[in-house]
């Protein structure tokens, strides 16, 4: 096998299924569609929000 069919091949596996993700600015009110980086960081700054004002008010 050349190295191109094998570099084709195992890319082949990465094509995603589905309808394309956005960036969360793009379409904020729906998360389904947003960027698998950027509904981590979502998470990371509601989990921080909830923190601090949950530290702040008790």
């Amino acid at each position: 096998m050349k190295l191109e069919t094998i570099g084709s091949y195992k890319f082949s596996f990465a094509d995603h299924h589905g309808p394309p993700k956005v960036n969360f600015w793009q379409d904020p009110m729906s998360p389904s569609k947003w960027k698998e980086e950027h509904v981590s960081l979502g998470c990371a700054v509601c989990y921080r929000l909830f923190n601090w004002l949950g530290s702040a008010f008790l």
